[in-house]
């Protein structure tokens, strides 16, 4: 009896510690977050130690260092260079769970709604905070266009807003969608390989079956590490939309 295609994303307790009076639950969610930032420090710390050595796995980390190091110095302005530590992190983070959800048996975080927003979100607010501190009350000014009639104002500056707060919409949306999307699709495809192989007189279709299935890892991969190179671009572009409030 197969599982529902849906049964990959379920969220389920692990264990429970009590620290200074607080019980801190942890979860499969929780213990793939702390996976994925275990990862990361072994990789950076890897990097930094071994940087002016020659080898395999140094030079694939040179490579991602330098690739988006290129791709957010061509978004971001002159003042936002000093965030692209951040957003390399940001690309990391989403490339890395979106990988480890590849893997059979895995979970993976940036399948859940929930998590994806409010990770969205908080790097949209930080933006936020960074620009009003750079331009006070000027930030503002971003909502209302230059040059319009008075009377048209209101609802030119309510329709900038709504576009405005819903990129952390759109952004979370963008990434979930794709990922479950294709989990949900690899899921339903094995389930009907693997009823065609228990019938002996199918054994040719599920064969060419297989071979779809692996052209289909190969495309959910390009996309798992496309959908980590599209959240880094567009918050490559808020943030520059952010601190080039004085350019518009």
């Amino acid at each position: 009896m197969f599982l529902s295609p849906f049964e990959q994303f379920k969220i389920f307790f692990l264990n429970s510690v009590d620290f200074l009076g607080i019980t801190i639950f942890f979860s499969n969610f929780t213990l793939y977050n702390i996976i994925i930032y275990l990862i990361m420090i072994v990789l950076f710390q890897f990097f930094y130690k071994n940087m002016f050595k020659t080898n395999i796995f140094n030079s694939i980390l040179s490579t991602y260092y330098s690739f988006t190091f290129n791709t957010l110095e061509s978004q971001v302005s002159n003042r936002g260079k000093i965030f692209i530590p951040f957003l390399q992190f940001v690309f990391l983070f989403i490339a890395l769970s979106n990988l480890i959800g590849m893997i059979p048996y895995n979970f993976s975080v940036t399948s859940h709604i929930a998590f994806v927003f409010g990770f969205s979100l908080m790097i949209f607010l930080g933006f936020q905070v960074t620009g009003l501190s750079l331009f006070g009350y000027e930030f503002f000014g971003f909502f209302c266009p230059s040059g319009i009639p008075l009377y048209m104002t209101p609802f030119l500056v309510l329709i900038e807003l709504i576009s405005y707060v819903f990129r952390v919409i759109s952004l979370s949306i963008r990434l979930v969608a794709n990922i479950v999307s294709g989990h949900i699709l690899l899921k339903l495809i094995m389930g009907f390989i693997f009823n065609m192989l228990s019938k002996g007189s199918l054994f040719l279709l599920a064969s060419a079956c297989i071979i779809l299935v692996m052209t289909l890892i190969c495309l959910e991969l390009a996309i798992a590490l496309l959908q980590a190179y599209v959240y880094l671009v567009l918050c490559a572009i808020y943030l520059k939309d952010v601190l080039t409030i004085d350019d518009h």
